[in-house]
This record gives C-alpha cells, sequence and structure tokens, in this order.
C-alpha cells in the first residue's frame, strides 16, 4: 500500500464525520478503513498490471527489432532469396539446434526456437513474452523482396499495442483490439513510427 492510502487509512477517526451528524462507531471505521485498504490494494494491481503492459509492449518492439536485424543477415547472406519468407526460416529448424555447419536458407538460424521454431510458417502465429509474431512476405518468383512483421497481444483488449515493421527496418505501432490477421507491408508503412 503507497503512503497516500496508508495516511487515508489511519485518518479515519470519530471526528471524521460533519459535526450535525453523530460520530461514527468503532466498527464502522473499521469498516471504512477496510474498504480503503481494499481500494488502495486494487489501484496498486493496477498500476502493477500497466507496468506489466508497458514492459510486454517494449518486449515486443525489440524482438521486431531483432526479426529486422535476422532479415538483414538473411538478405545479404542468401540474396537469391532475398528476405526470409517466415519466422521458421530464420531459425533452428525442426530439430530447434543449430550445429556449426547446419546454416541453409531454409534454416538459418538466426533466431532462436522460442521465436522461429519450425511451426513459424507462413500465416501461423507464434508466440513469445505476452505476444503473438509472425511475417508476412512479398515474394515474386522465389524470392522475397519486402515483409512485414507483426506483432500483437495473445489477450483480446480493447486498448492492446500492436507493432510492425518491414524491410525498411522502421517499426511503427498502434492502439487498438488485438489483430485477427498480420498485416501486409503497405498496411503497415501507413501506421505510425514508434518514438
Amino acid at each position: 500500500m503507497d503512503a497516500t492510502c496508508f495516511a487515508s487509512t489511519t485518518r479515519i477517526t470519530t471526528s471524521t464525520r460533519p459535526p450535525d451528524k453523530e460520530p461514527l462507531m468503532a466498527d464502522e471505521i473499521a469498516e471504512l478503513r477496510t474498504k480503503l485498504a481494499q481500494a488502495c490494494r486494487i489501484l496498486a494491481l493496477t498500476g502493477l498490471m500497466r507496468g506489466r503492459t508497458e514492459n510486454s509492449s517494449s518486449g515486443a518492439a525489440s524482438t521486431i527489432r531483432t526479426v529486422n536485424t535476422a532479415q538483414a543477415t538473411y538478405s545479404t547472406t542468401y540474396p537469391e532469396q532475398g528476405y526470409a519468407a517466415n519466422l521458421a526460416t530464420l531459425g533452428p529448424g525442426a530439430s530447434g539446434v543449430c550445429s556449426v555447419n547446419g546454416h541453409t536458407a531454409t534454416q538459418a538460424c538466426l533466431l532462436d526456437n522460442s521465436l522461429a521454431g519450425a511451426g513459424c510458417t507462413a500465416g501461423k502465429w507464434c508466440e513469445k513474452d505476452g505476444y503473438r509474431f509472425t511475417i508476412r512476405a512479398v515474394c515474386m518468383q522465389g524470392r522475397c523482396f519486402n515483409y512485414a512483421i507483426t506483432a500483437t497481444p495473445i489477450t483480446s483488449s480493447t486498448t492492446a499495442q500492436s507493432f510492425c515493421s518491414t524491410s525498411d527496418m522502421v517499426i511503427r505501432s498502434r492502439a487498438g483490439t488485438t489483430l485477427d490477421a498480420p498485416l501486409t507491408a503497405t498496411e503497415c508503412k501507413a501506421w505510425a513510427p514508434l518514438r
């Protein structure tokens, strides 16, 4: 309980009532103190949950930054492929383990299994730290020349903070409901850049 709430609960006395009213009885004072303490705990919990949400949001933006770096590395390592078409391509593959010589265009080992597991293929969401992530690539004749990485909270909320980025590596965000479908690169670029 913070100092303001504590001070408020201790100031409730028999003199709290206006002069024209009867003084509070001891059991009424105890009940008021209990209710005020409960309200203070609820306010403190709300602040804690807001802090956790903000931490998850900054974690999602950081993860998008990591995916952008992996995409840049992938496109220079495998120029004939362009960008990776999905998160699984950036990961270690079905084994979940990267060997020294195990890097290929289909399992680049640039991201770990927690974000880029074998099941994180095109159109599939992968979960990490309270967010769902996916890549929607723009490909032609086997070469991907752009992508959009989308991150949206796992838990549905009307005040959700979702994030996205494209090959321009600008992280963008929008508050609103959680997303059901990944963004296209064009849709992502319409969002406001993260400050």
